[in-house]
């Protein structure tokens, strides 16, 4: 994955937060969106949780998605791979990663005007931009009300102590 993103490093008080460009061909991004067209938005109200339909990419035989359960296999963990349609409004408050979490990331599919903060102010979210950390447990990130739709993919790495095994790839 090196090899195939540009890497700018940020250093957020004791945080290392690690933007990401051009991960995904355009055209599996076009591909995701139209694939996703009938696939329901999400509104959330301070915890990802309070998405009641969220979008585990490995349920769905669309050849989009198979694609990034295939690019994103790694040996650093088990995959959680999640499509997020955050809805205008949507928020979440500051929080660290569960403990189980061995690495997070984001890749943003359409472009919005702020998208998640971490301490010194929000990333940018363009088409095929993101952001990724090792989770230390120390990451406090968040994300103010969004003022239009998003969507992203959200990758996360877990270990052996994740507690729901049905959203692993």
């Amino acid at each position: 994955l090196k090899n195939m993103i540009e890497e700018t490093i940020i250093f957020m008080n004791k945080m290392k937060i690690n933007t990401i460009q051009n991960i995904l061909p355009l055209n599996i991004i076009d591909d995701i969106l139209h694939d996703s067209i009938d696939l329901p938005w999400g509104f959330l109200e301070g915890k990802r949780t309070d998405n009641k339909n969220r979008i585990w990419m490995h349920e769905y035989d669309y050849p989009s998605f198979q694609y990034c359960v295939h690019k994103f296999q790694s040996s650093k963990g088990k995959l959680r791979l999640e499509l997020c349609k955050d809805k205008k409004g949507s928020w979440l408050e500051q929080h660290v990663d569960d403990v189980a979490k061995i690495h997070t990331m984001q890749i943003y599919l359409t472009d919005a005007p702020a998208s998640t903060y971490f301490d010194n102010g929000p990333t940018e979210a363009k088409v095929n931009t993101g952001w990724w950390f090792d989770n230390t447990g120390t990451e406090l990130h968040g994300l103010e009300p969004l003022k239009s739709d998003r969507i992203s993919i959200i990758i996360n790495y877990v270990n052996d102590k994740w507690r729901d095994q049905s959203v692993l790839c």
